[in-house]
């Protein structure tokens, strides 16, 4: 069984536990392209309940962390996979970690788009919000009764976290809750391109 974290300190360092580096102040990216290439990928999510997403497999991604494909790129590498449609890039790292960068104002290269979304999947991913820590795996009951159910975005489910947003509070943690009564994905607002 999980326990959930104490402090977002506990959380950050349950998250250097799986495998990230120490994080200063989260205020850089943490996690190196060779760390990644050589499989030290953290498969963890910190987030808080009411500012959203900060770290995404160590990689700052808070107000002041990384924005375009190309910032990430910077960190990690090269995607494994990248398929551009339309307003959207859609980048895969392996891991299960899938990162949507996209543009509103016109057509751009990929590597100028902003972080937009992420959608994790696979075992063995965490996402800590506040002081709970929820996995891919992990039965419905885990979530919080007051959790609010989301339809359709997202392919809907359960809001863990909302954040500012453009003047209100938008969704920015949602598990998805499959056909086996167990969360078999997190899709993260992170909202680096606006509405």
């Amino acid at each position: 069984m999980i326990r959930p974290a104490r402090s977002l300190a506990t959380a950050l360092t349950a998250l250097v536990a799986l495998g990230a580096p120490a994080v200063a102040g989260a205020a850089a990216p943490t996690t190196t392209p060779t760390a990644h290439a050589a499989g030290h990928f953290p498969k963890a999510v910190v987030a808080t309940q009411r500012h959203g997403v900060r770290l995404i497999a160590g990689l700052d991604v808070g107000r002041r962390g990384v924005s375009t494909l190309a910032d990430v790129r910077e960190v990690w590498g090269a995607p494994r996979s990248q398929r551009r449609d339309g307003e959207g890039c859609d980048t895969a790292w392996g891991h299960g970690l899938h990162l949507l960068f996209v543009s509103f104002g016109g057509p751009i290269p990929c590597g100028e788009r902003f972080l937009q979304t992420a959608t994790i999947r696979g075992r063995g991913w965490n996402v800590i919000v506040g002081d709970e820590r929820y996995r891919i795996g992990q039965r419905r009951s885990a979530i919080p009764a007051h959790a609010k159910r989301i339809r359709g975005w997202g392919g809907g489910g359960y809001q863990l976290a909302s954040m500012p947003f453009l003047g209100r509070r938008t969704l920015s943690v949602l598990a998805h809750v499959g056909g086996a009564g167990r969360i078999d994905r997190f899709v993260l607002f992170i909202g680096k391109a606006g509405d």
